[in-house]
């Protein structure tokens, strides 16, 4: 119940500056909710075992599946992250070997 509540919050209010930290926030909640009510549905259920197994690995691959998702937006966002630091500084660089008259862009470091 509270992840419908928090999928409705997160699709009705947008409540973070970025959409796609909306985005992801609504498919976390979807992954929690369809993992929670196939396990509490079907729990109970008489399969056979080759069945059960293979309900099992469907779950895991859901997990995995959003485990992935999130690890490579992950690695992603950090990239960009270091991407413009590095830029920014040497952006830095270039503004203080003007300002002293050394041109740095023929020294390498």
């Amino acid at each position: 119940m509270m992840s419908i509540m928090h999928i409705g919050y997160v699709v009705g209010v947008w409540p973070y500056l970025d959409r796609l930290d909306n985005y992801f926030e609504t498919f976390n909640e979807a992954t929690i909710l369809i993992v929670l009510t196939a396990s509490m549905r079907y729990a109970d259920l008489p399969f056979t075992p080759e069945t059960s197994s293979n309900f099992g690995f469907a779950l895991i691959g859901v997990i995995v599946l959003n485990i992935a998702v999130n690890m490579i937006y992950f690695v992603i966002e950090n990239l960009r992250l270091v991407w413009g630091k590095l830029r920014m500084i040497k952006c830095i660089r270039n503004k203080i070997g003007r300002a002293s008259g050394i041109d740095n862009r023929t020294v390498k470091i």
